[in-house]
């Protein structure tokens, strides 16, 4: 419904969790996270965009010392972009990636259990054609620039 959908890359995903659970950590906004146990979601975690994006960020930690990883893709699967973090017990860090024509994010940690929170990106532009209030915006403005010009044209040849 929010244009991401997100999968398991070795078959299970994570589960909503209540801030409340055995993760070491709170919920960076809410009551809760998106959680994952590598017992179970073998590989991370893919969120797949129904239209190409070009920044995605999501907030990533665990209960326990960790690194993290993130791969962006194309829609020919292609590396857009990638990025590693290491954090602390108990610590809150983003996966930040940005480039043309992300359409799929592979994420995961060497954590055991580690949860993600607070999820944002942004589509990329669909066309650089300006609007229609935009286009007679310009040719007024080029109107009066033309008249301007022809006035003081006319000015001076008067005045000579």
């Amino acid at each position: 419904g929010q244009g991401v959908m997100f999968s398991g890359l070795g078959g299970a995903g994570g589960e909503v969790l209540d801030q409340n659970s055995t993760f070491g950590l709170n919920a960076r906004s809410g009551r809760n996270f998106l959680a994952f146990n590598t017992a179970v979601t073998v590989g991370g975690e893919r969120l797949d965009f129904t239209s190409a994006i070009n920044v995605f960020e999501l907030f990533v930690g665990s209960g326990s010392g960790a690194s993290f990883w993130a791969n962006a893709y194309d829609s020919l699967g292609g590396l857009v972009s990638s990025t590693n973090i290491s954090l602390s017990q108990g610590d809150w860090g983003a996966l930040s990636l940005s480039g043309a024509g992300i359409t799929r994010v592979q994420c995961g940690s060497n954590a055991r259990a580690w949860v993600a929170d607070d999820l944002s990106f942004t589509a990329g532009l669909s066309s650089a054609v300006p609007e229609p209030a935009v286009w007679a915006m310009m040719i007024t403005g080029f109107g009066l620039a033309g008249a301007a010009l022809r006035r003081r044209r006319a000015m001076v040849a008067l005045a000579v």
